[in-house]
């Protein structure tokens, strides 16, 4: 298992959100479904026990969820090469200190 994550700033929770959280079958808000995973990354300090494992740093070095399920018809967005850039200055930036 991966370090656990958790979005620096709004930014990168939105980015976040966008590639793992809307087109995941657990989270509908149209079908009144939600994610408990969502709810506990906000309510719950990275260190808390209660804090969810879902959400760490895959293998190749980027935030994931492991209990992602796509919805039926739903795709991913694709990060936007800025989406990109600040991923990787952040990353860079962690590394560093």
């Amino acid at each position: 298992m991966g370090d656990k994550y958790r979005p620096s700033n709004g930014t990168e929770g939105d980015i976040f959100h966008a590639k793992w959280c809307a087109p995941c079958s657990r989270n509908n808000p149209d079908k009144d479904v939600f994610c408990p995973i969502i709810g506990a990354a906000m309510a719950y300090d990275i260190d808390d026990p209660e804090y969810p494992d879902a959400w760490q740093y895959g293998k190749d070095g980027k935030p994931m969820c492991t209990k992602h399920t796509t919805k039926a018809g739903a795709t991913s967005p694709v990060p936007t090469a800025a989406d990109l850039a600040y991923l990787d200055w952040k990353r860079n930036r962690e590394q560093a200190q």
